[in-house]
């Protein structure tokens, strides 16, 4: 039972040993939290997840790339259809003698002309469209196969990073059910004033020492330890360093 007198709490000397327990219990869940919150995995899937948002961006512009080439490829195969055919159609005309206008045979082989350069030009940019179109095609698919390869990697460490975080979290839980027990069997007001200091600093209660508190590790003075030596069993003392409850040992 914890009661107040005057400016001092008092607690029995077997349920202030209790706040021991229940900072190694504290001790031992905020190791396990860190531990929980700094498995490496942690950093290399943001690490490899900023890869493959690169990587993705990178596919994303190819396929813009690869959908323009086409379009234009498109267009140079549509107009080399009527080129084509109008050239065909110009050459038999040339040749089966049916133009006899010396000025129409004229207009007729300067259009012949024309038709082979432009045919000619077409043909060069289709070739070049081609050839893109064949090396941006490559290009996305060594993309979309790192990306492939960084995403098995990416699940690999999810399975194995769960795996560890579900051992740990058991350890946790474990931890969670012996400290309810232990706060069961301590008064309200003995723990609230364990968990106003342990709010600041993790655990809130330690052992005096020779003098000295092993929570911050820092000795009190001649004056205070000889207070510290005439109080009362019952008498809840604190660190006047950092606040901790003094257990006796």
């Amino acid at each position: 039972m914890t009661t107040l007198i005057g400016a001092f709490m008092q607690a029995e000397p077997l349920e202030q040993r209790k706040l021991l327990d229940l900072s190694e219990v504290d001790t031992q869940l905020k190791r396990l939290n860190h531990q929980l919150r700094s498995l490496p995995q942690h950093e290399e899937l943001k690490t490899l997840n900023a890869q493959r948002l690169s990587i993705a961006e990178l596919v994303v512009a190819s396929d813009t790339h690869l959908s323009d080439h086409a379009l234009e490829l498109e267009r140079i195969e549509s107009d080399l259809v009527p080129a084509n055919e109008r050239l065909v159609r110009n050459q038999a005309r040339a040749h089966d003698g049916s133009v006899t206008d010396p000025r129409a045979v004229s207009t007729l082989l300067s259009e012949i002309d024309h038709l082979v350069g432009r045919i000619s030009k077409l043909e060069d940019d289709q070739l070049e469209l081609m050839q893109l179109i064949e090396d941006e095609t490559s290009e996305r698919d060594s993309l979309l196969a790192k990306r492939s390869s960084i995403e098995s990697e990416m699940r690999e460490l999810i399975r194995t990073r769960d795996a560890e975080s579900a051992v740990i979290q058991s350890s946790i839980t474990d931890l969670q059910a012996d400290r309810a027990q232990l706060v069961a069997g301590i008064s309200a007001g003995l723990l609230k004033d364990y968990e106003r200091v342990a709010a600041r600093w993790g655990t809130g209660a330690a052992t005096l020492k020779s003098g000295t508190c092993t929570g911050c590790g820092l000795g009190a003075d001649a004056a205070t330890i000889k207070a510290y030596s005439a109080a009362k069993p019952d008498v809840v003392m604190h660190c006047e360093q950092c606040g901790r409850v003094l257990v006796r040992s």
